[in-house]
């Protein structure tokens, strides 16, 4: 995971397994998040469901990274390593956290997460659709609104145009899709805010 690329992150319980089984275990996920990837990463969509998750992101920039402490703790490895292994460090957490409160053993996550490079606004866009409509397409929910672990309440609160994007009757984003992907990021959406 380069400095400055976005990307969608997803991964999947393992096996059956449901990642998350209570909705303090939706807030305690998204606390560790908090802690071990928003120093790494600027979150721009997440939604988690019982048994995946999808975030979209963009990592930080290099001299950002290497004044955090626990990169100078990782000499020897350049930052895509480090910054992946916040997130190693990430799921671990959970997941022990999760085997104790369950009484379980082994891994819970499919391993290594998935990550896709996002190359334009057309794929940001899309990427930022398909994270929020995923309650709906797994038949969580009828409602993409209802679903609690998602950042599309973050947008509804913002009144973001971006919402649109979300109206089955719209289809058309040309008047972002013109845009570059860095000033769409630059000058048009915000990070979400980890304050869990």
């Amino acid at each position: 995971m380069e400095p400055n690329r976005i990307y969608h992150l997803y991964n999947h319980g393992n096996a059956d397994d449901n990642l998350f089984r209570c909705d303090e275990n939706f807030r305690y996920f998204l606390q560790k998040y908090g802690k071990y990837g928003h120093p790494v990463v600027d979150t721009y969509a997440y939604c988690l469901l019982p048994n995946h998750f999808h975030f979209l992101v963009k990592v930080k920039a290099a001299s950002t990274l290497l004044d955090l402490t626990g990169f100078k703790n990782m000499s020897g490895l350049v930052i895509q390593e480090q910054v992946i292994q916040h997130f190693s460090n990430f799921f671990n957490a959970y997941t022990k956290a999760f085997n104790k409160m369950y009484d379980r053993r082994g891994k819970l996550f499919l391993t290594p997460f998935k990550r896709k490079a996002i190359k334009s606004t057309a794929q940001f866009l899309n990427t930022w659709k398909y994270i929020h409509q995923n309650p709906v397409r797994h038949q969580f929910t009828k409602d993409l609104f209802e679903w609690p672990f998602s950042s599309i309440h973050d947008y509804r609160l913002k009144k973001s145009r971006l919402l649109t994007l979300l109206d089955a009757k719209t289809n058309s984003v040309s008047d972002l899709v013109s845009l570059e992907l860095s000033e769409l990021i630059t000058n048009w959406i915000e990070p979400l805010p980890f304050d869990y």
